[in-house]
Formats: structure tokens, C-alpha cells, sequence
């Protein structure tokens, strides 16, 4: 049997080396009106791979399409509920571009001082930018 996990991530604007987060609605069964990274847990068509989760995850929530080949594992960890949690990162060369929300009230761009100071991050998403912030990709 396969390990149960969650595919989340973010996607990246290089140049002003920010980040997109997601605003949960009101309804999300966990952590309604947060911000949080894209993704979810895994369903049977991605075959157990939390690449092809998050990249069904950022179809369905923001209507895009990842390549596989672009987008970067930056953590991978079980959290304390047992649940196996990676993170991705995407590149993205255009911070105005018109994204289809498909799941969620919203989201915006952020750069990681702002995101971390936001009272209603999830905390997954907080402990996940707190490391983050200790790495090359913010540096």
C-alpha cells in the first residue's frame, strides 16, 4: 500500500522573487480562510506520484498547465498527523497574468517577509516558508 500524502506548492516570479498563495474560502473543509500553498491530497489517477498531484491540483485550482520537467521538490517531510507532505516550487515569468480560479477566494503574490507576517497562514504553509527562508531559493 502506498503512502498517503499531500502535494502542495507555489509558484515563483523570479525577478521580484515572489510567491503566489492561495486563500482558502470559508467551506474548505481544513483551514477555511487561510492562505495556504496550491495542491492536496492524492487521488487514484495520479498513481501515487505527488508531482502528478500538484500538477492536477494547479489545473483545478488556478487553471494552468505545470510542466513536469520544470517544476522543483523543495521539501519533503511527514508531518506530525502521519501524512507524508511535498512541496513544490514553479517558476512563473508573469505576475499579471489572468489565472482561472477554480477552488478557493482567492490568491496573490507575496514576497516571503509578507507572507510570513500574514496572521492567517496555515501553519504547515508557515513552518514550510520559515525553512524556506533558510535556503538558496530565498537567498
Amino acid at each position: 500500500m502506498s503512502q498517503v500524502y499531500v502535494a502542495t506548492g507555489f509558484l515563483m516570479h523570479e525577478p521580484t522573487r515572489q510567491i503566489l498563495l492561495h486563500l482558502r474560502d470559508s467551506k474548505a473543509p481544513q483551514n477555511p480562510d487561510r492562505w495556504a500553498f496550491f495542491g492536496g491530497r492524492a487521488e487514484p489517477e495520479d498513481a501515487g506520484d505527488p508531482l502528478q498531484t500538484w500538477v492536477r491540483e494547479m489545473a483545478e485550482e488556478l487553471g494552468i498547465a505545470i510542466e513536469r520537467s520544470t517544476a522543483c521538490e523543495v521539501r519533503r517531510y511527514v508531518m506530525p498527523n502521519g501524512l507524508l507532505r511535498v512541496v513544490f516550487c514553479y517558476p512563473w515569468p508573469d505576475r499579471r497574468m489572468d489565472f482561472v480560479l477554480g477552488e478557493g477566494a482567492g490568491f496573490a503574490w507575496f514576497d516571503l517577509a509578507a507572507a510570513l507576517a500574514l496572521p492567517n497562514l496555515t501553519d504547515p504553509t508557515r513552518e514550510d516558508l520559515d525553512y524556506l527562508a533558510r535556503t538558496p531559493l530565498f537567498a
